[in-house]
């Protein structure tokens, strides 16, 4: 190779790694995680984790002995995390004595399959000796989902943080 041949070649890679960086530096794939507290809660208690649970999974038992795969959030926010089309659940606990399970269905995008980011501001208040979780996300496929922490030690009972009905 001659050296005309080889800078024409470096510029070339250049220009690529800059659109390639570009492209990658402006894409807005990341979701946000607050959480908030009232004053009779810590955040530093709040453990939220990303992934799939089964309603066929049985009881809650395995969920708050394993939980999922990414930890979203542990005090404070560990990183970004991306949705996907579809279920995306949340398993929260407070103080690994409380728990909850969320679940943020995104419709399916047939433009591009990838789901635009959202904020998810989750809020914390202590009622009648009872957590309160309000999960406002915001986003195209916003929602607001109010749900009450039940003890981990009943989630053998439980399904998706509701005393399972057993019917004979």
């Amino acid at each position: 190779m001659n050296k005309k041949t080889i800078i024409k070649l470096g510029f070339l890679i250049a220009i690529i790694g800059g659109l390639l960086y570009w492209f990658l530096a402006t894409r807005q794939t990341q979701n946000e995680v607050i959480v908030t507290v009232d004053n009779s809660l810590s955040s530093d208690k709040v453990h939220i984790e990303f992934g799939f649970y089964s309603i066929n999974s049985g009881s809650d038992q395995n969920l708050s002995k394993i939980g999922f795969d990414k930890v979203i959030f542990s005090g404070h926010p560990k990183g970004d995390f991306e949705t996907i089309c579809g279920e995306n659940d949340f398993f929260v606990t407070y103080d690994n004595e409380y728990y909850t399970i969320l679940r943020h269905f995104i419709p399916n995008d047939f433009y591009d399959g990838i789901p635009k980011p959202h904020k998810y501001n989750f809020d914390f208040k202590k009622y009648n000796g009872k957590i309160h979780l309000k999960l406002n996300i915001v986003g195209p496929d916003g929602e607001i989902i109010e749900k009450e922490l039940v003890k981990v030690s009943d989630a053998n009972d439980n399904i998706w943080g509701r005393q399972i009905n057993k019917t004979k």
